[in-house]
């Protein structure tokens, strides 16, 4: 889902990743689509939205998938934990109910002044965007970067079928590890 080579390389050092993996391609011929930001942009939040969270989409801005919540925030924090199989949430609690919220894949937490909702679901949410957030009254769930992405195979899998196209997805690894 991501590019492998996400920033410029100065040197390859096959030893240290991205350089390792780009070698293991190389020896084997295999090329590398990363369909990202396109992806997520047109796909990946409206089918984690309908198909993870359960929820309508009820408007698109972009990156930005708007959701109809009318729930409490503790029990729709509970939800998205429970969908998401998080057992601990990061969250700005900034009001008591989430009548909207607003779903961003990935790392979304500079958008937090361009939302129009109650909540911002989105991972990889910086310290200053959270302050940014609570003094604008919107509350906050950070779902993880990698846990809101990691359904791109499920979501991409309907449209290869349909173009009658077959492909080997191979499923990254979270680096991180919760204790």
């Amino acid at each position: 889902h991501h590019p492998l080579i996400f920033k410029g390389l100065k040197r390859l050092d096959f030893s240290t990743y991205p350089a390792n993996l780009l070698k293991k391609m190389s020896d084997k011929n295999i090329s590398n689509i990363a369909m990202h930001t396109n992806f997520d942009k047109t796909h990946l939040g409206a089918f984690v939205a309908n198909s993870v969270l359960d929820y309508k989409v009820v408007g698109q801005d972009g990156f930005i998938v708007y959701l109809e919540v009318n729930k409490p925030f503790e029990l729709f924090a509970k939800n998205i934990a429970s969908s998401f199989g998080i057992s601990t949430l990061k969250v700005v609690k900034s009001a008591d109910f989430i009548k909207t919220a607003a779903l961003i894949t990935g790392s979304g937490g500079s958008m937090v002044d361009s939302i129009k909702a109650d909540c911002l679901l989105s991972g990889d949410i910086k310290y200053h965007d959270a302050m940014l957030a609570k003094s604008l009254n919107i509350s906050i769930v950070d779902i993880g970067h990698f846990e809101s992405e990691r359904f791109f195979p499920a979501a991409l899998e309907p449209h290869l079928k349909n173009l009658g196209l077959e492909a080997i997805i191979s499923s990254s690894k979270n680096p991180y590890t919760y204790l």
